[in-house]
């Protein structure tokens, strides 16, 4: 009787031990999901610093900025790494709620729009009206062939 006591006893304190494990360490996983480490090196450091003093200062907006000074932004853009562009992407912008990345994809959408977007935008004829469109034309054409006809029947023409 004594054993089985002790068996208990030993098993509710390694559940109850390990829970309070489990707790502990759902609480440090919350901890670093809210607060995540980036870890950037020398050439994302220069860039962001690129950003924030000379491309982007604080109060100028995403569309304020030169074409020149985007294709200069880009080249350097450009010289990074994907790694590299993937941190500089979730940098934080001077603007509230916005990241460097999402300024880039303002700019470029604005520079180098989408083409396919473009033609999306142009009016078509819908099918009534080149019903008509052709109608008046045939008409036309029918009518200039029956007044050389009958000029040719009288012999005005040769």
């Amino acid at each position: 009787m004594k054993l089985l006591f002790l068996g208990l006893l030993l098993a509710s304190t390694v559940c109850f031990s390990s829970s309070q494990n489990n707790i502990k360490n759902t609480q440090i996983t919350k901890k670093l999901v809210q607060n995540p480490i980036i870890l950037r090196n020398s050439a994302t450091d220069s860039f962001v610093s690129y950003w924030k003093s000379e491309f982007k200062p604080e109060g100028v907006r995403a569309c304020d900025i030169s074409k020149e000074k985007y294709l200069e932004m880009m080249d350097r853009y450009l010289d990074l790494t994907k790694d590299e562009q993937a941190e500089v992407n979730i940098v934080n912008d001077l603007e509230e709620g916005y990241t460097i990345g999402d300024v880039i994809k303002t700019l470029v959408n604005k520079y180098y729009p989408n083409q396919q977007s473009i033609k999306d935008e142009k009016p078509k004829l819908d099918q009534r009206s080149i019903i008509i469109i052709a109608s008046v034309i045939s008409i036309v054409g029918m009518s200039a062939i029956s007044v050389l006809y009958i000029l040719k029947n009288r012999k005005l023409i040769k």
